[in-house]
C-alpha cells in the first residue's frame, strides 16, 4: 500500500515519513474503506471483503489539512488532503476512480517476506533503540524510526482494520505465516529460529505449488512454440484454461465470504513499506546504515551484515517476482483466463519486444519461480517407468 502511495500519487517515502503515524494509519483505513467493491461475492479480487473500516467521517479530521514538514530548512507542506482526494477517486484528473483501491496479492508479501527483510529491519531498529553500536541517526532517520516502531512492530491502535492480535493472535509473525499456509501451503524460509511459530490450518492449499508448477510449464510451451510456422505446436491452451480455473477456484475457496482480506491488506502495507526504503539509495535509514548500493538487494544484503543476520541469498529473484506474481494471481482469481481463448495473452510476446502485460510479466515469473524454486519450470516433464 505505502509503494501504491508513493507511484500513482507522486509522494516519495521520505514524504511520507514526515507524516505523524496517526496520519499514515488514517490513509490506510481509507485505501480499506476505497477498495474496489462491486457486486461480485466477497473474496473475489473486486470486492475483497465487506467487513467495515472505521467510519469515514472519523478519518475526515486527521485527513483534513496539510501538514508542514517538521525539518528546517524545508519550509513546504505535505498535501495530505489531496492524497485522501485521489484515494477516494473525488480529485478531479486524478490516477483512480471512486472505489478503486486494489493492493497487491498475498503472494507480493509472501515473497516480499521470504527476503528475511522484516528480521533484519528488527534487529536494526533494536540496535538503534538500545545503544549507538550501528550509527548515530539523523533527525530524518529518528522520525522513520519512530514511525517504524508505531506501525509495524506494535500492537496495533484497537478497532483498526489491521488490528490483528489479540489472546487468540498474540503474533503478527504468526498471523501472516498461517495465512500464506492457508492460501498458498507454503512457510516462510528462516534461520536462527527466526521463523515463526503458527497455528497449521487443517484446510490449505496444499498442492497450490505442483499446480503453479505445471501452469508454468504449460505457458512456456505456448511461447517457446509461439513462432512455430510449421511443424507440430505442442501448445495447450484448454489445458492452461483448466489449470487457472483450478488455481481460481483453489485460492477463492480459502477466500470465502472474504476471509483472509485483512490479513492480505495488512501484510502488504507491512511489507510494502520496507520494500519501497530498500528501493532509493537516498533514503537517511539506508545513508545512516551505510547501505548504499545499486539495488534493493545489495543494500539488504549490507544492512543484514551491519546487523549480523543474513538476508536470504536468493533475495533478487524474491523482489523481482513479487510484483508480477502478484498481478497473475489477481487475474487468476478473477477468472481472466478461464476461457481458453483469453490464454495466448499470457504467452504473446507485444511487438516488437513485450514492454509489459501478461507475457512480460510470466517471463519475469518463468526466471525468478525457477530460480527460487530450484527446478527449472521450463524443462520437459519425465514421465514415470
Amino acid at each position: 500500500m505505502f509503494r501504491f502511495f508513493i507511484n500513482p500519487l507522486g509522494m516519495s517515502l521520505q514524504d511520507l515519513s514526515d507524516l505523524h503515524p496517526v496520519i499514515l494509519e488514517a490513509l490506510l483505513e481509507r485505501s480499506w474503506n476505497q477498495q474496489v467493491n462491486t457486486t461480485e461475492l466477497a473474496g473475489h479480487p473486486d470486492n475483497r471483503s465487506d467487513v467495515p473500516g472505521r467510519p469515514d467521517h472519523l478519518l475526515n479530521p486527521v485527513l483534513g489539512s496539510q501538514v508542514p514538514r517538521a525539518l528546517a530548512p524545508v519550509t513546504s507542506l505535505i498535501d495530505v488532503p489531496l492524497l485522501d482526494r485521489k484515494i477516494r477517486g473525488t480529485e478531479p484528473n486524478g490516477p483512480l476512480g471512486p472505489s478503486q483501491v486494489r493492493w497487491h496479492h498475498l503472494i507480493y508479501a509472501y515473497m516480499i517476506e521470504n527476503t528475511r527483510l522484516l528480521e533484519v529491519f528488527r534487529r536494526a531498529l533494536d540496535g538503534f533503540l538500545h545503544g549507538e553500536r550501528l550509527s548515530a541517526l539523523s533527525s530524518e532517520s529518528q522520525r522513520w524510526l519512530r514511525t517504524t516502531e508505531e506501525l509495524f512492530f506494535r500492537d496495533p491502535p484497537s478497532f483498526s482494520i489491521a488490528t490483528q492480535t489479540s489472546y487468540v493472535r498474540p503474533s503478527l509473525a504468526a498471523t501472516r505465516a498461517n495465512a500464506y499456509q492457508r492460501l498458498f501451503g507454503m512457510t516462510l524460509n528462516g534461520t536462527d529460529g527466526a521463523k515463526p511459530n503458527f497455528i497449521v490450518a487443517e484446510h490449505a492449499n496444499s498442492d497450490f505449488v505442483q499446480v503453479f508448477d505445471e501452469l508454468l510449464h504449460e505457458i512456456w510451451e505456448g511461447r517457446s512454440n509461439f513462432a512455430n510456422a510449421v511443424g507440430a505446436r505442442p501448445t495447450d491452451d484448454a489445458k492452461i484454461a483448466a489449470l487457472a480455473e483450478r488455481l481460481a477456484d483453489m485460492l477463492g475457496s480459502r477466500r470465502t465470504n472474504g476471509s483472509l482480506s485483512r490479513e492480505e491488506f495488512f501484510a502488504d502495507a507491512t511489507l510494502s513499506w520496507f520494500h519501497a526504503v530498500l528501493e532509493t539509495d537516498s533514503h537517511p535509514i539506508i545513508v545512516d546504515l551505510r547501505a548504499n548500493a545499486s539495488s534493493p538487494e545489495e543494500r539488504l544484503f549490507k544492512i543484514a551484515q551491519r546487523v549480523g543476520y543474513p538476508a536470504h541469498g536468493l533475495s533478487k529473484s524474491y523482489f523481482e517476482i513479487a510484483e508480477p506474481l502478484s498481478r497473475l494471481l489477481i487475474a487468476i482469481e478473477q477468472k481472466t483466463y478461464n476461457n481458453p481463448a483469453a490464454v495466448p495473452a499470457l504467452y504473446t510476446p507485444a511487438p516488437p519486444a513485450p514492454p509489459g502485460g501478461p507475457a512480460a510479466d510470466t517471463d519475469i515469473i518463468l526466471t525468478h519461480w525457477s530460480i527460487i524454486r530450484g527446478r527449472d519450470a521450463k524443462a520437459k516433464r519425465v514421465a514415470a517407468a
